[in-house]
């Protein structure tokens, strides 16, 4: 028999079973396949040992890595023109009004939104005002949008208030290539935000009672 007549179960058969009774007991015996016999001298069946690979060898699979979860991407609803939710401060900025211009204030309103989490679209400079005690720098008053009183809520716990409110704004600030605020007023909530926070009032009743105040502030 040549090496091209042996089969996969002729190299695979166990030799154990041949020579355990053979009384001189040599090395085949340590030997239990015909592969191993042939591995022993170096030989290789058919000039290939996978020809006489072992059926029941088996070969572990590749570990494939488990797909990093993605996370979806955040929707930020763009709050209506007209919302009766928003947030006011002032932010002071080095710059004269002359300089503060167009392209600075659309980085400054998506500075301010990503401070906030929210959109750029929801930030309004709703004036400029340079300053007449210090030269060089302009009072932006501004105004950040929400769809409801939850939203509102959502924009102010995001800023923080003191050192953290100033620390986040002046991040993001720098982000858009812009000076540093020098100072800035803490958000304060709409009216109607306010009388809505935790009075259990619908939105009818707590507008209706924001306008009652503001009548109120009127005729004192």
């Amino acid at each position: 028999m040549t090496w091209t007549d042996a089969s996969c179960a002729d190299m695979t058969k166990n030799l154990t079973a041949y020579f355990v009774r053979d009384p001189y007991m040599h090395h085949l015996y340590l030997k239990g396949t015909m592969k191993e016999f042939i591995q022993t001298y170096g030989a290789a069946c058919c000039g290939s040992l996978e020809k006489a690979r072992d059926p029941c060898e088996t070969t572990t699979p590749p570990i494939t890595p488990a797909p990093t979860p993605v996370a979806a991407p955040t929707t930020v609803t763009t709050a209506p023109a007209d919302s009766k939710h928003f947030l006011s401060l002032t932010v002071t900025m080095p710059y004269t009004k002359a300089d503060f211009d167009k392209d600075k204030q659309d980085k400054f309103k998506v500075a301010i939104a990503a401070a906030a989490g929210t959109s750029a679209d929801n930030v309004d400079i709703v004036s400029i005002t340079e300053k007449r005690r210090r030269a060089g720098s302009v009072d932006v008053e501004t105004k950040i949008r929400a769809s409801d009183a939850t939203g509102a809520n959502q924009l102010t716990s995001t800023l923080g208030t003191g050192d953290t409110l100033k620390s986040k704004i002046n991040a993001q600030l720098k982000k858009q290539s812009l000076e540093e605020a020098t100072a800035m007023t803490a958000p304060a909530k709409s009216l109607l935000t306010e009388a809505s926070c935790g009075s259990g009032l619908s939105a009818t009743w707590a507008l209706l009672l924001a306008a009652n105040v503001v009548s109120y502030s009127l005729l004192v």
